[in-house]
């Protein structure tokens, strides 16, 4: 049993096999071929390798260097990724004449125009004096499916009050906390409290000839898919070797 040992870099503690001298200090896998009396009791090494027990046949192993991924080499090192596909899309919502749309009382609303994100149909509702009788002296901005969609949608959305020249407002921006789902028939989201009346009466920077706009972004899930990815040479332990200098 003089079979040569191959190298791959696993460290031999099995002080059976009759090599002469220790194995050398890279670490190395003993393999034997054809060897028809393998060792009477199976060493921790090689039980750690699941070689197959004396009784069930001649041992008769070969490796290639590319079989040492499959022990955890360094080169056999793979990586994938989970991908949430998403597509992102806005909607600005402009109230022109906004003192004569309260009054209608809480839970009433006037509904945007539908437009399309993320390949689905949207819709807006406006309530001037709440969402509910909770929401008193606030107004209500909520998103919503088009009633003609069906199925259920994943997806994040943030509403914004904007200044006169279009621009969003931090103050004035609230935004989902995580991603909601959406169906046709179901019940909108968005923020019952999205602005107060007085809030809004008393600044110009928003409220300007009776005027006011909400800008709506919407981010909608539209897959969730794995990927393989590449792993830099440098993590699957690879160096990079130096290049000649050019005489």
């Amino acid at each position: 049993m003089n079979a040569p040992p191959h190298t791959i870099g696993v460290d031999c503690s099995c002080h059976r096999c009759t090599l002469g001298d220790r194995v050398n200090a890279a670490a190395t896998i003993i393999v034997y071929k054809n060897l028809t009396t393998p060792h009477s009791t199976p060493t921790p090494f090689c039980r750690s390798l699941n070689f197959p027990s004396p009784a069930a046949a001649p041992l008769s192993y070969s490796m290639s260097n590319s079989s040492a991924s499959s022990l955890g080499g360094a080169c056999g090192m793979s990586a994938s990724a989970i991908v949430a596909k998403a597509a992102s899309g806005s909607h600005v919502l402009k109230i022109d004449g906004y003192s004569r749309t309260t009054g209608f009382g809480a839970g009433n609303f006037i509904t945007s125009r539908s437009f399309k994100v993320g390949g689905r149909r949207w819709c807006l509702r406006y309530y001037p004096d709440g969402c509910d009788c909770n929401c008193n002296g606030w107004i209500s901005i909520l998103l919503c499916l088009d009633p003609s969609e069906t199925g259920k949608v994943r997806a994040l959305y943030k509403m914004s009050l904007l200044d006169q020249q279009g621009y969003p407002v931090a103050s004035g921006s609230r935004e989902s906390s995580r991603c909601r789902t959406f169906t046709g028939k179901g019940e909108p989201r968005g923020f019952c409290q999205f602005v107060t009346k007085a809030g809004l009466r008393d600044n110009r920077r928003y409220l300007k000839d009776d005027t006011f706009s909400v800008k709506c972004d919407i981010t909608v899930v539209t897959g969730i898919v794995t990927e393989d990815v590449v792993v830099p040479a440098a993590q699957r332990g690879i160096k990079k070797e130096a290049e000649e200098p050019v005489v």
